[in-house]
């Protein structure tokens, strides 16, 4: 519905909701497809708080998979978008998320 309304916020926060419910059942290249294509929709609408969230989620992701470099580039994407919007739990999410991820062996 949200598709042929054209309602795109929506479409992103279905796409998100799906790429979440794929990385709770572990099933992580869907997680990370579904995420991809949220962070799509939120950049085609210019929806800087949403992206900051998924990019978030992609990092998470890509650290559950292993992937830290990937990991990191996403939490360090969400860092620099979350500081031009008035997030601070999500930019501290980020921040966290982006200092974990660069020290060695964690």
């Amino acid at each position: 519905i949200a598709t042929s309304c054209r309602y795109w916020l929506a479409v992103g926060y279905a796409q998100r909701i799906l790429g979440r419910i794929a990385s709770d059942k572990s099933i992580h290249d869907e997680s990370a497809a579904r995420l991809a294509e949220a962070l799509g929709t939120f950049t085609s609408i210019g929806a800087q708080l949403e992206i900051g969230r998924v990019r978030i989620e992609l990092a998470t992701v890509a650290a559950g998979r292993g992937d830290r470099r990937i990991a990191l580039t996403h939490a360090e994407a969400a860092e620099a978008v979350l500081r031009d919007v008035d997030a601070p739990i999500q930019l501290d999410r980020a921040h966290r998320l982006a200092n974990e991820l660069r020290r060695p062996g964690a």
